[in-house]
């Protein structure tokens, strides 16, 4: 689920502060950035990681359909 809310948070925006993601997702700035690893190794999004300033730079998003759900479905559903 966690994916899919930053999945969620990068097709809004081109860039942000591991501070504003983990404010966002009400995680900690350590877990920021395993998380955006895990989404690039799992092509949910096309980032750049700016470790020295602790800032993603968003690229792309790449939306998926999860089964016959969207993930839209799934994010009503929480």
């Amino acid at each position: 689920m966690k994916l899919t809310k930053l999945m969620e948070i990068a097709d809004k925006n081109n860039h942000l502060s591991y501070k504003e993601i983990g404010d966002l997702m009400h995680i900690d700035g350590d877990e920021v950035e395993t998380l955006v690893i895990k989404a690039i190794e799992c092509d949910f999004v096309e980032s750049v990681i700016d470790q020295p300033n602790e800032t993603i730079y968003f690229t792309k998003v790449l939306k998926r359909n999860v089964g016959v759900t969207s993930l839209n479905d799934i994010n009503k559903d929480l």
